[in-house]
């Protein structure tokens, strides 16, 4: 910060009483504070007051100035001293004055609009020097004084300070100031003298300095408060032109008026100018009839429809319109206008007048197509991203199988940049010839990105994604989609004529895929993945494409990787598994085929249970033990979420009432779950069915289920934390970064992912439980660490200083009489809250 002189000091000084006069008499609020802009102009609004009435005041100073003079000539007293007090005041009224005409001519030529803090500075330590050297003249006459003088100086001084007063009130702490440095000496003067009646002089003076304060900041809090007012009406007076000058410079506003029939009686000459017509030619023409002639279209239906009315109509029977229509513009391109209008509700409506304006609204929709075009790119490579390729390939799809006709000329298949600008995936002609319909779905993994980043850095990694986005667009070219799904994953879609063609254009970029690459003068070996789906004449959805080939790239990475692998029988027959399991489904919770198990959580610092995690298991008649995970896509498929909730929600509560003191169950949620507006009722009558006090119950949800960012989810989860059940935040860590919404959500748990132990380096892995034990304990969230199995996870555990433990290490999973049994005989406790 640069120094500040000691005017500039005072003059802020000044800015502050000024402020602090306002926000004591009301007169702005209290937290109020002005702009700089605006105090430079307040300061030089009080600078002008005090130069305006400069010179009464010089008058008015010359005359006591000659009174006293006079005094000393009629009474000689040998005091020369007052002849040079006079010198001195006189040089400076003389400088007074000249500032006073600098500062006229300044605002005659239009400049001093603005003034600084220093500025009244200037003006507040002129004027206290001024009085004390007023102060000084009369001590020194004061002192050899008649009585008749005495009174004579005391009316003078009592003119002095009202007539500063006057002179400086709009600047309130100059006006205090003189006034004080005047009254001040001279009373001290009156007491030093023994004069008999300094106590009445002592108590008149107050009397009238304290009247001649208040005075002071009724005037300056009404002169500053109005200017205010003055300065901010004069802004928005100047917004407001500043806007309708806009609109009038830049010509995206027209009005326009018609007769009842829509022939044109007035056209602003904008809008002429935007049809490439001249505004002479718009009059007694109808409104349709102009807009057709101009090649006026629009791919809106709803505004298509709109203007094939206004071509149609007389006008009649339209109320009013609005529509959106596109034009080519005189200079060249393409011209987006809206167009509104409607009847006048004076006299007839059937001879009513009609009035509207026009808009131009060509850079909204470009920027809307550029919102479109950002929102379905990578922004790094170029391609699709995951929701712009799966819409871009599923409508492919839906057009080949002849469910929709996609419009040509999409922003979204504009080039996103030099990557894609030569190999841009283009819509076909919908009237072309369907010949290619074997469809493929390749997806690819970047093997080693991981590697490249550790060893090379993330902008070698970042390469090595661009380098496969350029092999995939140049080998493919325009005859796929192609997309980036996220991280390290590709896609690829497209129609071949053969499933030979196809094959071939896989093994075509495998091979691209494993060659290397030079970035900064270093030679680095790409290695992918591919899993690839054909399919002929096949009705299957992206999505289900989508599984397929992930499945094959699943297999193909477990092979080894670097190496295509196809989707076959073998992996069909998984699809059929999980169909004949979402089939049977319904009925095995109609017969209570489907188990719950109890997985125990246990306190490291005795070893006790405080509850468990409820687990469903299925042992399948064909297919053995089904995974939770296939259990719930299967209730997804069939409908039953809803009924599969429920169910282990019932068992899991009642199991609980078997178990001593307070020791609680987990259940997880699914998201279908939480999105249901009647989950937490679902829950509540679990709960009296069973008797089970809702602090015995917990639920789980997962840490992706965070991002799920609507009321309905929120809604339930504020209900279940307020009604006293637990809230859980399971498998934290395992994916998504939700450290932003933690604090967001009302949780009592945090269950870490086993992956945080950090398997592969220990060292990272007690870093990491440390930080996150630390989190947890300042949102005051109780961490449960999961996976636990060995002794020397569990030291890591202990070390990060977590409480609460889950895995192999203490318990398997559990049947309801197993746990119980357990539970009984070991005993339970009941964990006290340490926040």
């Amino acid at each position: 910060m640069a120094h500040l002189s000691l005017i500039t000091r005072i003059g802020q000084a000044s800015d502050r009483l000024t402020l602090a006069t306002l926000r004591w008499r009301g007169a702005v609020a209290a937290n109020y504070q002005p702009t700089d802009l605006l105090m430079a102009t307040v300061r030089r609004a009080q600078i002008d007051m005090v130069l305006a009435l400069t010179p009464a005041m010089v008058t008015a100073n010359l005359a006591c100035i000659g009174c006293l003079i006079a005094l000393e000539l009629t009474n000689p007293r040998g005091q020369y001293f007052i002849f040079i007090w006079a010198s001195v005041m006189m040089a400076l009224l003389t400088n007074w004055i000249s500032a006073y005409r600098v500062a006229r001519s300044k605002r005659a030529l239009g400049r001093g609009k603005l003034a600084s803090a220093h500025s009244t500075g200037v003006v507040i330590l002129s004027s206290t020097a001024y009085a004390m050297l007023w102060s000084v003249g009369m001590v020194v006459v004061l002192y050899h004084a008649t009585p008749q003088e005495i009174a004579f100086l005391g009316a003078l001084a009592a003119g002095l300070v009202a007539g500063g007063a006057w002179v400086l009130y709009s600047i309130p702490l100059a006006a205090i100031s003189y006034g004080l440095l005047l009254l001040a000496p001279v009373l001290l003067t009156h007491v030093i003298m023994g004069n008999p009646l300094w106590g009445y002089y002592i108590i008149v003076s107050i009397t009238f300095y304290i009247l001649l304060l208040d005075s002071i900041v009724r005037h300056s809090t009404q002169f500053i408060a109005e200017r205010i007012g003055h300065e901010q009406a004069a802004a928005q007076r100047d917004v407001i032109s500043l806007l309708m000058n806009d609109i009038e410079a830049t010509g995206t506003c027209w009005l326009w008026r018609s007769d009842a029939h829509l022939r044109l009686s007035h056209a602003s000459s904008g809008f002429a100018a935007a049809l490439g017509l001249k505004q002479s030619a718009l009059l007694g023409r109808r409104l349709g009839e102009v807009l057709t002639e101009c090649g006026a279209h629009s791919n809106d239906p709803k505004s298509q429809e709109a203007l094939s009315r206004i071509t149609a109509s007389n006008g009649p029977d339209l109320p009013h319109f609005e529509f959106r229509l596109k034009i080519h513009s005189p200079s060249g391109g393409e011209r987006h206008l809206a167009i509104y209008g409607s009847r006048s509700d004076i006299g007839d409506a059937s001879r009513a007048p009609f009035e509207g304006f026009v808009r131009d609204i060509t850079e909204a929709v470009r920027d809307h197509e550029k919102i479109q075009f950002l929102a379905t790119r990578d922004a790094l490579t170029g391609l699709w991203n995951a929701a712009g390729f799966i819409a871009r390939a599923q409508e492919e799809i839906d057009r080949r199988h002849g469910r929709i006709r996609p419009a040509l000329g999409s922003v979204a298949d504009q080039p996103f940049n030099a990557l894609t600008a030569s190999t841009r995936v283009e819509l076909h002609d919908p009237d072309a010839p369907m010949t290619a319909m074997t469809a493929m779905f390749l997806y690819i993994d970047a093997d080693n990105l991981k590697a490249v980043n550790d060893t090379y850095g993330h902008r070698a990694g970042d390469a090595l994604l661009v380098e496969v986005a350029r092999n995939l667009t140049e080998v493919a070219g325009s005859s796929c989609v192609i997309g980036r799904k996220g991280g390290d994953e590709f896609q690829l879609f497209g129609y071949f004529v053969s499933e030979a063609q196809a094959r071939n254009l896989a093994q075509k970029v495998c091979q691209r895929l494993g060659a290397s690459f030079n970035y900064d003068q270093i030679t680095i070996r790409k290695s992918c993945s591919i899993g690839a789906v054909i399919q002929s004449r096949s009705t299957y959805s992206i999505g289900t494409l989508e599984q397929w080939a992930d499945r094959a790239l699943y297999s193909a990475k477990n092979k080894g990787k670097a190496r295509l692998e196809y989707y076959d029988e073998e992996l069909g027959a998984q699809v059929f598994q999980q169909r004949r399991i979402t089939a049977d489904l319904p009925a095995a919770l109609d017969r209570g085929e489907l188990t719950v198990r109890f997985q125990p959580i246990v306190c490291i610092a005795d070893e006790k249970i405080v509850g468990c995690e409820a687990l469903l298991r299925w042992n399948h008649a064909d297919f053995g033990p089904v995974s939770p995970a296939a259990i719930v896509d299967a209730a997804r498929a069939s409908g039953k979420q809803t009924e599969l909730g429920d169910y282990i929600l019932e068992r899991a509560v009642t199991a609980a009432l078997d178990w001593p003191g307070q020791s609680y169950v987990s259940v997880n949620a699914t998201a279908f779950e939480l999105n249901d507006p009647d989950y937490f009722k679902r829950i509540v009558a679990a709960l009296e069915r069973a008797g089970c006090p809702p602090e015995r119950l917990c639920i789980e949800i997962t840490e992706s289920q965070l991002l799920e960012r609507n009321r309905t989810v929120l809604a339930n989860l504020l209900k279940i934390r307020n009604s006293g059940i637990k809230l859980a935040v399971d498998d934290f860590g395992s994916g998504y970064s939700s450290l932003s919404y933690l604090p967001q959500y009302p949780s009592n748990f945090l269950k870490l992912d086993r992956s945080l132990l950090g398997q592969d380096n220990p060292v990272t892995g007690r870093a990491i439980l440390r930080a996150v034990a630390t989190l947890a304990n300042e949102l005051k969230v109780l961490a449960v660490a999961e996976g636990v199995e060995t002794l020397t996870e569990l030291n890591m555990v202990r070390e990060a200083g977590i409480l609460l433990v889950q895995g192999f290490h203490y318990h398997h999973p559990m049947a309801r009489n197993e746990i119980a049994s357990m539970m009984a005989t070991r005993g339970a406790r009941d964990f006290e809250w340490p926040f």
